[in-house]
This record gives C-alpha cells, sequence and structure tokens, in this order.
C-alpha cells in the first residue's frame, strides 16, 4: 500500500459465513498510522491514530488533555505525512515530561 492510498479506511477482502454459508465480501476496517505529536520543538507523544484531520486529532488531544484551554492557543500546525510527525505551535509553553502547562 502506498501513502497516497491511506485514508480512514481500507478495504478488505474477506470471506462472511452466515447461517453456515460462506460468501466472498469486502469490509471496511480503520487505518491507522503511529502519530507523532511535536510541540513548540518539543516531542510530546507518539499515539495511533487515523491518518485523516490531523490538525483536529493534534488540537483535540492538548485539549482534552489539559494542555491548552482552547483552540485559540495554536497559532501554527503542520504535517510531515511521510514521516506522521505533527508540529504545533502553541502561545504556552508545555511541559513535554508531565503534559502539563507551565
Amino acid at each position: 500500500m502506498t501513502d497516497d492510498q491511506l485514508g480512514g479506511f481500507t478495504d478488505f477482502d474477506v470471506i462472511s459465513v452466515k447461517n453456515g454459508t460462506a460468501a466472498e465480501a469486502k469490509q471496511s476496517v480503520a487505518t491507522e498510522v503511529p502519530c507523532t505529536i511535536v510541540v513548540n520543538e518539543s516531542e510530546l507523544a507518539t499515539i495511533m491514530a487515523t491518518p485523516t484531520h490531523f490538525k483536529e486529532f493534534a488540537v483535540g488531544y492538548l485539549y482534552t488533555s489539559g494542555m491548552i484551554n482552547s483552540a485559540q492557543e495554536v497559532t501554527g500546525f503542520s504535517c510531515d505525512d511521510k514521516r506522521w510527525r505533527l508540529d504545533v505551535t502553541t502561545t504556552r509553553e508545555i511541559d513535554s515530561i508531565q503534559g502539563t502547562l507551565i
């Protein structure tokens, strides 16, 4: 599979068995990649993620982890989709060891 084929889902050929009868079918399965979040040039975490909507994923992770108080604190974002690295710039420094605001 090449990088340009990645998306939210990947179709697989499967054999479905229902009431003892087998049939070929396609099944969609979520795609995941190891995604590294880097905040203000400090690596914060590597998390498995579906390779879509990376900015929303990174901002949501920072917000739900209590590292930012709002999306407005994010001042920059870039994604390297070859290395699955998300670079985020925020108005606050984040302690990458403890994952807390400084």
